[in-house]
């Protein structure tokens, strides 16, 4: 399929002639985090998220935060991206004061993986536990959950089109929810929006581990649960306030699932921590690959009609023709 995307490279051209220097968004890296510089259709492969902020003019790199000392001056905002080990104590210390720098910071943590940033997060209002999210009316294999209706947020704002469904595929994503402020006044209180969940078929499923995973209502947390948050802090007089992007789960943007809608998330979250607005107000180009991504439930249906429906159609019309012949 060959799609018009003139208007996101009208868009591109127009910001490359109006700023002044480009945004420079920052991937993480030391930790087996996801790498921007692999191009094959591997887990770890993030090129095809790379290709995409550079087409929106920003400049990518990566950050080795412990050689660079810190977090550069020239972070427009920086990305954690599916670490593997844990990030020193040191590492975190100086993010936290990128962060409370009026930061802008996304944070891509797999079930499973701590990495250290579960207190981190908690500082900044969100809570990771150690939980998986499932949706039986929304998944293929079970790991899957597909996600096509998005919560209200200038992220999501061009996912939300009316009369498309744009699915983003998250596997064995874990919960995204508002931690509790215990020492804050309610004015350094930030603002958690959630931007994608499970529906309410689905569950927080506690004890990730057992096999099958199935819906306890005594542990459980019944459905919708966040897998995706934005968090914004308001900004003292001139000055920008903080903003944070968490995500339960770092392979929905990976070359290896090749989902255009999770990248577009991603595209969108990035753009809205760099306050790129008109990036944010651009549709998702049209598909140029053909991928068919379907629930269990679909497949199920699919297999129904070819299965019974058209065979049974046949043989109506057969008995039909005969019929007729006959009178």
């Amino acid at each position: 399929m060959i799609g018009f995307q003139g208007e996101a490279v009208l868009s591109s051209a127009i910001l490359e002639l109006t700023r002044a220097e480009k945004p420079v968004v920052y991937f993480l890296n030391g930790h087996g985090e996801m790498d921007i510089d692999d191009f094959e259709r591997s887990p770890k492969g993030y090129s095809a998220v790379r290709e995409r902020l550079e087409a929106d003019q920003l400049d990518v790199r990566v950050l080795p935060l412990e050689e660079r000392g810190g977090v550069p001056d020239d972070a427009s905002a920086v990305v954690i991206a599916g670490p593997r080990s844990r990030i020193s104590q040191p590492e975190l210390d100086l993010l936290r004061d990128y962060m409370n720098r009026q930061g802008r910071l996304a944070v891509l943590v797999d079930a499973e993986e701590d990495a250290g940033l579960v207190s981190f997060l908690r500082e900044f209002g969100v809570q990771l536990s150690p939980d998986v999210v499932v949706d039986p009316s929304r998944t293929l294999q079970g790991a899957d959950v597909h996600v096509t209706e998005y919560s209200s947020h200038p992220v999501t704002k061009s996912l939300n089109r009316k009369g498309r469904e744009i699915r983003s595929i998250f596997i064995s994503p874990r919960s995204v929810l508002p931690a509790a402020f215990v020492d804050s006044k309610d004015a350094d209180r930030p603002k958690f929006s959630p931007l994608a969940a499970n529906t309410a078929q689905g569950w927080l499923e506690v004890e990730p581990q057992q096999d099958p995973i199935q819906y306890d209502k005594d542990r459980d947390f019944q459905g919708p649960i966040s897998i995706a948050a934005a968090v914004e802090w308001s900004g003292t007089l001139g000055e920008k306030g903080k903003r944070l992007v968490v995500v339960g789960d770092s392979l929905f943007a990976s070359n290896w699932l090749g989902n255009g809608g999770g990248m577009q998330l991603l595209q969108n979250s990035i753009a809205w921590l760099v306050e790129e607005n008109t990036l944010l107000e651009v549709p998702p180009r049209d598909v140029t690959e053909i991928r068919l991504q379907i629930t269990k439930k679909e497949l199920e249906a699919l297999g129904l009609k070819a299965s019974l429906i058209l065979p049974g159609l046949s043989i109506v019309l057969a008995l039909v023709i005969g019929w007729r012949r006959r009178a």
